[in-house]
């Protein structure tokens, strides 16, 4: 492990700020630490008249073992609890993944096929404004700031004013694929493939809805919440007779870890916000963004090199595009795709272009 990454640890572990430090220190974990100190100076001031802490120390002694049974089903709980939502967690950061690369296939393949035009561009700029609606839509956010770049202001009121925001842009992205097929700047087989990853995108939105909008079960939250309750509500009576006056800040721990994993375990349920422990759509989205504005910019220069080119002539075979030169003494295979709308035309789904040069 490097130096930085050591520091960086070092600072995300003493960082006291954050969504997180504020929602289990402010309240909660204040209430309970005021509660603990207060059964730890009321057994003092009872001296024994009442609970037997001093004389038979019966009551007290007795409370040991049952928190110690319980203490055991309350980290089973906690663990069993704190798995189910990462697990929620974790499944959003899949849909979001998903939903990034079925935008980026939509614009490349688009891109690919109709080349430089602007139907390409078109699909380009909505396929980022989905990504965007769909962001807005599971943070109830519609200020759609990611795509003031991109659309018209115009555009951007049309969505904003829409019943059904993603269904909008979902109708704008199949009217720009239909107005490329009656203008033939695609084909049939093209417009398949394009409106695959168009339902691939609504079911990613069809996921993700599925995420925010199903809690975890309310009886199954509301019994972990009692037996915690409980649990705390317990323990300063269990340790007092062991650690006495040391009992309030073993109670302030104990309450910090208890408190702040089911805070987390709650947070987590719905990892779709903007607090520290949500996962980071800005960025998925940012990223996304500038990979496909960058399709559009460099649609340019690739058609300008193609069209550099000499010494070539075009023939088709089994669907795919050849490029020969005068001589075929020498031949060099490249992976690359051909963007230029002269050659994309003529390629068929998943093949490469064939180049040959001559020594």
């Amino acid at each position: 492990m490097t130096d930085s990454a050591a520091r960086e640890k070092l600072r995300y572990a003493l960082q006291l700020t954050g969504a997180y430090m504020k929602g289990v220190i402010t309240l909660p974990l204040l209430l309970y630490s005021l509660y603990a100190s207060l059964a730890v100076v009321a057994m003092y001031l009872e001296k024994g008249r009442v609970l037997g802490v001093c004389q038979d120390k019966c009551v007290i002694e007795k409370m040991v073992p049952p928190i110690t049974m319980i203490t055991g089903a309350l980290v089973f709980l906690l663990v069993f609890r704190q798995n189910l939502c990462y697990a929620r967690w974790w499944s959003g950061r899949k849909i979001w993944g998903s939903l990034a690369v079925s935008a980026l296939n939509l614009g490349r393949h688009a891109a690919i096929y109709m080349g430089n035009c602007q139907e390409t561009i078109q699909i380009v700029h909505w396929a980022i404004a989905y990504m965007v609606v769909v962001l807005g839509d599971v943070r109830n956010n519609k200020e759609y700031k990611l795509i003031q770049d991109v659309l018209s202001e115009g555009e951007i009121l049309a969505i904003s004013t829409a019943r059904e925001p993603i269904g909008y842009v979902t109708l704008r992205l199949g009217d720009v694929l239909m107005n490329a097929i009656q203008s033939e700047k695609m084909s049939d087989l093209f417009l398949k493939n394009l409106d695959r990853f168009l339902s691939d995108l609504e079911n990613q939105c069809d996921l993700s809805d599925g995420i925010l909008n199903t809690p975890m079960p309310f009886a199954y939250t509301s019994h972990a919440r009692t037996f915690i309750f409980a649990w705390l509500g317990m323990l300063p009576f269990a340790l007092f007779y062991h650690l006495h006056w040391f009992t309030i800040p073993s109670c302030v721990i104990l309450g910090y870890c208890v408190i702040g994993l089911e805070y987390i375990a709650t947070n987590v349920e719905n990892p779709f916000g903007d607090d520290d422990t949500d996962i980071d759509l800005d960025s998925i989205v940012t990223n996304a963004k500038k990979t496909l504005l960058g399709f559009v910019q460099n649609l340019d220069r690739m058609e300008k090199e193609a069209d550099s080119w000499s010494g070539f002539r075009k023939r088709g075979r089994d669907g795919r595009t050849m490029w020969r030169a005068e001589s075929d003494r020498t031949r060099v295979r490249s992976s690359a795709p051909v963007i230029s709308r002269s050659i994309s035309a003529r390629i068929g789904v998943g093949w490469t272009s064939l180049f040959v040069f001559d020594e």
